[in-house]
């Protein structure tokens, strides 16, 4: 049992790299928003080389605060390029427009603000160099 629980332990870091994304959204008459941030990415291949598929993930948001945990993009792989790929992200209350997220590798909070910009205008889903 303890060579089992020990091994648990050491497995525990290779999946724990994901960076923390925090954010506040108000309306556009100061009230917090209330809604569904939805998440999609493609296909990636991590750092630690674990295969990620393609999926969306839904997050809610309660009185504009948000907190999710993602794979970081700079350190990742999707159609064979390294951290040139993004998340695609809708806000509920923003309507129909969709954002991307590039995701840096941090241990510390990292604010939506930092990482959001508008989609590319073309359909490769890589975002040019920063």
């Amino acid at each position: 049992m303890r060579a089992r629980l020990s091994l648990v332990l050491f497995a525990v870091p290779l999946f724990a790299a994901t960076t923390p994304i925090v954010g506040t959204f108000t309306l556009a008459d100061g009230t917090p928003a209330t809604g569904t941030i939805t998440i999609s990415w493609p296909r990636f291949t991590t750092a630690g080389s674990a295969v990620v598929p393609a999926n969306t993930l839904a997050v809610s948001v309660a009185s504009g605060s948000l907190s999710v945990f993602l794979e970081p993009v700079d350190t990742s792989t999707a159609n064979g390029v390294l951290g040139q790929w993004y998340y695609t992200v809708r806000y509920s209350w923003r309507g129909n427009k969709s954002y991307a997220w590039r995701v840096p590798t941090s241990a510390s909070p990292v604010n939506v603000t930092s990482i959001e910009t508008d989609l590319p205008s073309n359909s490769s889903g890589v975002l040019p160099s920063v």
